[in-house]
């Protein structure tokens, strides 16, 4: 009897970048781009939860939107999860400053 198994990998995750000042009111289409050198995730989550009037999506892993109150500098971690496991955190900085006035 011949038996064959599939080894999976969890993710593994890198990010474009460490981090990113924004305004309040400005439109972020994608704060970052993630790459996973592993085996596919079936899902992504953020912590702490994404910034007032940004939007994490679980499925792709992409912060989007436009904050809606201002920040002092809070660092996220990101991870994907497979049935393998769990990828180690990527993190990313994010500083909404308020809109200057005028």
């Amino acid at each position: 009897m011949n038996t064959s198994f599939t080894l999976s990998a969890p993710p593994v995750l890198r990010i474009s970048a460490s981090g990113a000042t924004y305004s309040v009111r400005q439109s972020v289409p994608n704060a970052y781009t993630l790459t996973n050198t592993g085996d596919a995730a079936d899902s992504y989550a953020i912590s702490p939860a994404a910034p007032n009037g940004m939007f994490f999506d679980p499925s792709t892993g992409q912060l989007s939107g436009t904050p809606t109150s201002g920040q002092t500098a809070t660092t996220y971690s990101i991870t994907a999860t497979n049935g393998a496991g769990t990828s180690s955190a990527v993190t990313f900085a994010i500083t909404v400053g308020k809109i200057a006035q005028t």
